[in-house]
């Protein structure tokens, strides 16, 4: 997030290679409920980093998902 608020680039894409190889749960969290804040529309609309302290409209970002198992 922090390239996304230093640039004028509106709309980036992110890919994330295998997503099916993150973990599902434990310690860490779940994967699919940390990327639905960026994949909802409103929610990403009013995205706030609390590392950087910023406010980021990652609504424009176009994300690609790969996965080998989609089980």
């Amino acid at each position: 997030t922090e390239w996304m608020a230093s640039t004028e680039l509106a709309n980036p894409c992110i890919i994330l290679d295998e997503i099916d190889k993150a973990p599902r749960g434990g310690q860490h969290g779940n994967v699919q409920d940390v990327m639905l804040q960026f994949l909802e529309g409103m929610e990403a609309g009013s995205f706030n980093d609390v590392y950087l302290n910023l406010p980021v409209n990652a609504g424009y970002v176009r994300w690609v998902l790969t996965a080998n198992d989609l089980s």
